[in-house]
């Protein structure tokens, strides 16, 4: 997909070129697919592009399977975790007479 291939296999939904669409009647518009559903690379955009070449996505480490919405299980990633649970918090009142009442609290993660 990094290449503007979406054929998936063979199994991926048909993708159509936009700069080629037409009106054929009132409410209906047509456009011509992409051969092979694949993306010239003419045609991804410049700041695209630049992305695509940082790369900062996760390789494949799986073979997976293809359907039709793309490649499926193909990375498998448990990521590292830091739970804290030392939580401290607290809450103070005072009352002085049944007209004056002062509190405090506070929150410590």
């Amino acid at each position: 997909m990094k290449n503007g291939d979406f054929s998936f296999g063979g199994l991926g939904s048909q993708i159509y070129d936009p700069t080629t669409t037409r009106r054929l009647a009132e409410w209906h518009l047509d456009r011509d697919p992409f051969p092979g559903n694949q993306v010239p690379l003419n045609r991804i955009n410049p700041v695209a592009q630049k992305i695509l070449q940082i790369d900062p996505w996760a390789q494949p480490n799986q073979a997976g399977t293809f359907n039709s919405a793309g490649p499926s299980g193909n990375l498998s990633y448990n990521p590292p975790s830091r739970t804290y649970f030392d939580d401290l918090n607290g809450r103070m009142d005072h009352q002085f007479n049944p007209k004056i009442k002062i509190y405090g609290s506070f929150h410590l993660e």
